[in-house]
């Protein structure tokens, strides 16, 4: 322990066995309520990491959400297939998730959206994606296709869990 006196007041602060200050690891007591303004800011930036980045944005999902989604060789190989994705509306659901719009544009010209609802933990202070459940998927539409496919959308209930979940 290191004495530190700054303007009248002493501290004590740790010191790792290096002398240097020890590194404060957060718990879960450290963990604060989480905003919306939390939840969508995070959302918005883990969709901005893709599909270029997908090291990172794997990062942002639970153990649980990266088990579920196949494993990261199968998130990766989906997120090849992406050209651009965008989250167009993020709503308000509880305290802990938010109903979202996806839209992907993928390489072969297809075009889909998704209305999601993304479910939000935070492990050791760190805010993570616990859960993505797809509510809605509107089949991508291909490019010189004039009509939508007979089956255009599904929902929840025939919905799978796909690949790019996270």
């Amino acid at each position: 322990m290191a004495l530190i006196v700054a303007a009248g007041a002493i501290a004590w602060w740790p010191r790792g066995e290096d002398g240097n200050p020890a590194p404060v690891t957060p718990t879960s007591a450290q963990s604060r309520a989480l905003t919306f303004a939390d939840m969508e800011q995070f959302l918005r930036g883990h969709y901005a990491l893709l599909p270029d980045r997908v090291d990172a944005a794997w990062q942002n999902l639970s153990p649980k959400l990266q088990d579920k989604v196949g494993g990261y060789t199968t998130f990766l190989r989906y997120w090849r297939t992406v050209k651009s994705v965008a989250v167009s509306q993020v709503l308000p659901r509880d305290g802990t998730s938010v109903n979202f719009t996806l839209d992907v544009i993928l390489l072969d010209g297809g075009v889909g959206t998704e209305e999601r609802t993304a479910t939000f933990a935070q492990i050791d202070g760190r805010l993570i994606v616990d859960a993505i459940e797809t509510l809605t998927y509107t089949m991508p539409s291909r490019p010189g296709n004039t009509s939508p496919p007979a089956n255009a959308t599904t929902s929840r209930d025939t919905a799978t869990t796909s690949p790019q979940e996270g």
